[in-house]
This record gives C-alpha cells, sequence and structure tokens, in this order.
C-alpha cells in the first residue's frame, strides 16, 4: 500500500512539512482512559460532543494557522505569540526524548521566533526543534 505522506516526505528540497499527532479523547469514562492524568471532552461536561463537529472545527483552525505560517511577518508573529500564550510547556519541568535517542532533562524556559523550546539544563541552556517532550509529574513521597 502506498503511504501519501512517506511519499511527500521525499518530494525533495524545499518541501515544507510538519506532521502533526493528535488525538482527542470524546467520550470516554474515567475507567476508559489510558492513564490518570487523561479527560475527555464528556467528562470536562460536553454534552454529547459530535466527532464530526469536532474535527471540522480542528480543521478549520489548523487551516487558519497554517495562512498565517505562510503568510509569515505579522501574521507569524501573531501565530507564535498565540502559541506562547496558551504553551503549558513554559516554565515546567520537562524530560526530551531527543531523536538520537538521548534523553535531556531540564526547565522550559520559552519558545523561540521559531518555534524551538528553549530548555536550561545541567548542560546549560540548549534550543531543541524536534523531540518527544514529557512533563514531570510530582511523584508521592
Amino acid at each position: 500500500m502506498r503511504d501519501p505522506l512517506r511519499a511527500r516526505a521525499r518530494a525533495g528540497p524545499g518541501v515544507a512539512l510538519a506532521v502533526l499527532g493528535v488525538g482527542v479523547n470524546v467520550h470516554q469514562t474515567r475507567d476508559q482512559l489510558p492513564v490518570d492524568t487523561a479527560t475527555s471532552l464528556a467528562l470536562c461536561g460536553a454534552v454529547d460532543p459530535s466527532r464530526e463537529v469536532i474535527l471540522a472545527d480542528f480543521l478549520a483552525e489548523v487551516a487558519t494557522r497554517h495562512r498565517q505560517w505562510i503568510a509569515g511577518g505579522d501574521q507569524l508573529a501573531a501565530l507564535v505569540d498565540d502559541y506562547r500564550a496558551v504553551c503549558a510547556t513554559i516554565g515546567r519541568e520537562v524530560d526530551i526524548h531527543i531523536p538520537d535517542g538521548g534523553l535531556v532533562h531540564g526547565v522550559v524556559d520559552a519558545v523561540d521566533d521559531d518555534g524551538r523550546l528553549v530548555l536550561t539544563s545541567a548542560g546549560g541552556r540548549t534550543v531543541y526543534s524536534a523531540g518527544d517532550v514529557v512533563h514531570a509529574r510530582l511523584r508521592p513521597a
């Protein structure tokens, strides 16, 4: 079977790609959730949430943000500012699993103008543009 994303990723120089991995728990009960810290729209009080409406709204927002990104200039700056305003990772202690297999622990100080995380760790201050970020959670003593 042909993988369209892989074909696009190999399209050649000058091709800009962003891969989004998104999951939304819509109707799950507490027992159906994968971890204790997860929730669902139903558990948050949404009355009969429609997956179709959620998807349509999500894709409309992605399209709006993509237009800002492509436009550049002031629109891109507004996109970055909007992201910083809601980014729950800024100021948090995190682990970043980086693409080479390494693990870096530190505190996210900021998101720079290119959208990279700025992390202060034992090794100093470094920017990261790729990696899986895991928020540190308080553990019982």
